[in-house]
């Protein structure tokens, strides 16, 4: 089954960069990696999440919606020690009316625009 990618602004926090993923099927898939908005044709949406996390080991990751900031930590850092290639573990979260992201690999806590620019000039590096 084919698939496509291609970027949304989100309809819950109006970020430009909402990855949607739609397949020769005709569902789709949708998720915004600053708020974690989640969509999916089959289930509905989830508007209302506290953030986003990611954890990508190489050759493959998992994103989410965070509807529960008080266990969220505790799951990444589990991740964590399970894996032993993790190349990226990190969560969202709102204060106030900014969007920061807390890299559990780096061990820093900055704001979302600031991270998504250091991982697409890493990722220019990288090539």
């Amino acid at each position: 089954m084919g698939s496509y990618i291609s970027n949304m602004k989100c309809p819950n926090c109006s970020w430009k960069g909402c990855v949607v993923e739609t397949w020769t099927s005709g569902d789709e898939w949708a998720m915004c990696q600053r708020c974690g908005y989640d969509y999916s044709s089959e289930r509905g949406e989830r508007k209302n999440p506290v953030g986003s996390w990611c954890c990508f080991i190489t050759g493959g990751g998992q994103i989410g919606s965070i509807e529960d900031s008080k266990t969220i930590l505790n799951k990444l850092k589990e991740h964590l020690k399970q894996a032993d290639l993790i190349d990226e573990c990190w969560f969202t979260f709102k204060k106030g009316k900014q969007w920061y992201v807390h890299d559990l690999i780096a061990e820093r806590i900055m704001p979302f625009g600031r991270f998504w620019i250091l991982k697409k000039v890493i990722g220019e590096l990288e090539k």
